[in-house]
C-alpha cells in the first residue's frame, strides 16, 4: 500500500510525503504518521499567518479633548493646528480623532532660534 500526503499552498507544492506500507504490521505506524501531517495541516490553517501586533506598535485613537490635553492646548488652538497641517485628524462619522503617531509627530516638531533666524528640528524629541 503506498500513501501520499501533499501540501500545497498558493498552487505550488511546499511539501510532499509518500508513506510505504509493504506488510500489515506497519499500517498502524503508516496509518499513525498520516493522521500526524493531517493534524498539522489541520493546526497551521486555524492558526493566524502573521503574529498579531503588540499593542505597543498599534496606533491608538485620541479624542480632541485627550489630543489638546497631550500637547498641553486648548481646543480652539488644536482647531488651528489641524486646518494649518500641523497635526493630521481623521474622521469617523462626526467625531475627529487624531493618532498617537501624529501627536508624537507634533511634538517633535521643535524651532530653534538662533541668531534672530528661526529654524525648525525635526527630529529632536520635545524633552
Amino acid at each position: 500500500m503506498h500513501l501520499r500526503y501533499t501540501e500545497i499552498k498558493n498552487g505550488i507544492v511546499i511539501m510532499e510525503t509518500s508513506i510505504s506500507i509493504t506488510s500489515l504490521e506497519q499500517v498502524p505506524a503508516g496509518l499513525t504518521l498520516l493522521l500526524k501531517k493531517v493534524t498539522d495541516l489541520e493546526f497551521k490553517i486555524s492558526s493566524p499567518t502573521t503574529p498579531p501586533q503588540p499593542a505597543s506598535d498599534v496606533d491608538q485613537l485620541r479624542t480632541r479633548k485627550e489630543t489638546a490635553a497631550r500637547l498641553s492646548i486648548t481646543l480652539a488652538t488644536l482647531h488651528e493646528y489641524t486646518k494649518s497641517g500641523r497635526i493630521s485628524a481623521y474622521r469617523i462619522g462626526n467625531r475627529v480623532l487624531y493618532k498617537d503617531s501624529d501627536i508624537q509627530n507634533a511634538l517633535r516638531q521643535v524651532k530653534v532660534s538662533i541668531g534672530g533666524a528661526s529654524y525648525i528640528n525635526h527630529n529632536e524629541p520635545c524633552k
